[in-house]
């Protein structure tokens, strides 16, 4: 039986674009009967899976494949929860569309992405390119344990520091599933989301509130300046503090140089 991969975001030597650990966990991963040889047995073989030893293809990132930002420190999580339907996958939407018009959020500048295909793919269906008209990104699959997460590196505009900054994608069922029995292995998504953020975004539907009326959706500063306290909050909380070293040559294997504690 040969496997293959039905989403249009993957593909054959990557890794999954949704972030699940294995394959076998995805919605879209499923098998397809092959024809028979007649020089080999009747018996039908299951053909090993071929990925690619690069863990990153462009699109939503898996916990695993985390460790290529550790080279420039730890990056500071911000991660969004609610229940389903709340809001998470568009709030995502919304600060990327932000992003690509004004190229900021909150005294931050938008320094590039790991995921910038799993940014596109939030977005594409609220973009009117065609029929059908634009509408609100699909319901996040509560397929794997294990959340999609969106990379953004971020400058700051008063001190020109760079920061790695990654948002959690997560169904809302892994949440409500927590909120009822948090250390079921179903909640192991949720769990991971909330031990790991180094702040946390919130998402209620206003539905769900007494008076709908205190909430709204005309105001776009007040949803960049929610993005704008998450990253305050996850910075202070994950500090990126690189002392620069004083150049004390020329030279250049003497111009590169650690301070040492002595004994």
């Amino acid at each position: 039986m040969k496997f293959k991969c039905s989403h249009d975001s993957c593909f054959p030597d990557t890794t999954c674009a949704l972030g699940h650990t294995s394959r076998a966990d995805c919605e879209y991963w499923a098998g397809e009967a092959q024809p028979s040889d007649e020089d080999q047995s009747s018996a039908v073989q299951d053909t090993p899976e071929s990925t690619s030893d690069i863990p990153w293809n462009g699109y939503v990132m898996g916990t695993s494949d985390l460790a290529i930002l550790g080279g420039s420190g730890r990056p500071a999580v911000v991660g969004l929860i609610g229940p389903p339907d709340s809001g998470k996958t568009s709030l995502l939407a919304y600060l990327y569309m932000w992003l690509l018009e004004h190229g900021t959020v909150a005294g931050w500048s938008f320094a590039g992405s790991w995921t910038l295909g799993g940014w596109e793919s939030v977005v594409q269906y609220s973009r009117w390119t065609s029929e059908p008209p634009p509408s609100f990104p699909p319901h996040t699959s509560s397929a794997g344990r294990h959340p999609g997460i969106l990379h953004l590196a971020l400058r700051s505009q008063s001190n020109g520091r760079l920061r790695d900054m990654l948002l959690t994608d997560a169904p809302g069922e892994w949440f409500s599933q927590w909120a009822r029995v948090p250390g079921s292995t179903a909640s192991e998504g949720a769990r991971w989301v909330i031990e790991k953020a180094d702040a946390l975004l919130l998402l209620v539907d206003t539905g769900a509130l007494a008076d709908g009326a205190k909430t709204t959706i005309e105001t776009p500063e007040t949803i960049e300046a929610c993005f704008g306290w998450a990253i305050v909050a996850a910075t202070r909380r994950s500090p990126l503090e690189v002392g620069a070293e004083p150049r004390l040559s020329n030279d250049p294997f003497l111009a590169l140089r650690r301070s040492h504690g002595r004994h």
